[in-house]
This record gives structure tokens, sequence and C-alpha cells, in this order.
């Protein structure tokens, strides 16, 4: 009767200390996890933001050599109507702006 109390103690001391070895790996893996996803959104930040700088790069010339070009004004009132009609023919008007293009 002895041994089997000695062996029951003996099993719950070693399912508790496997339960805490089980818990620092559980643990070690969410900070692992946590980590790479930081990393993760921080690459998509920076990825982002470079994006945006080429962007903007890329509208200050595409403004500039709208600036620099020499039209007539009998030109710039074609040019308008003809790209306010492709506008509405490409719209679908939903009044979503990502469903109804530019």
């Amino acid at each position: 009767m002895g041994f089997l109390i000695l062996v029951l103690i003996a099993t719950a001391i070693w399912f508790y200390l496997k339960n805490k070895e089980l818990q620092k790996k559980a643990n070690s893996a969410q900070r692992t996890a946590i980590q790479l996803q930081e990393e993760r959104v921080r690459e998509r930040r920076s990825a982002a933001t470079t994006a945006a700088e080429r962007n903007n790069f890329k509208e200050d010339i595409t403004v500039a050599s709208f600036d620099n070009r020499e039209s007539s004004t009998a030109e710039q009132p074609r040019q308008h109507r003809s790209t306010s009609l492709q506008q509405n023919s490409d719209s679908l008007n939903t009044g979503i702006v990502e469903l109804d293009g530019p």
C-alpha cells in the first residue's frame, strides 16, 4: 500500500514537471510567432512607404510634364470633354470607389 502511494506521488511530480516544460516551449513558440508577425508588419509598412514615395515621385513627374506641355486653348476643352466621357463610360456608378474605377 505504501509503495502504491509512493508511485502515485512520483507520477504526480513527473506530470507537474512535464507540464512546466511544455508550457515553456509553448510560450517560446508564441513569442517567436509574435516576433515574426511584427517583423512582417514592419516590412509591409516599409514597402508601402517606399511604394507611396515612388508614386509621389511619378505624380510629380507627370504634373511637371503636363505643366511644360504647350497646347492651345482650343485643344484643352476637347481634352477635358474626352476624358470626362471616358471616365463616365468606364465607371459602374456604384458609389464605391474601388468598383467604379478611375
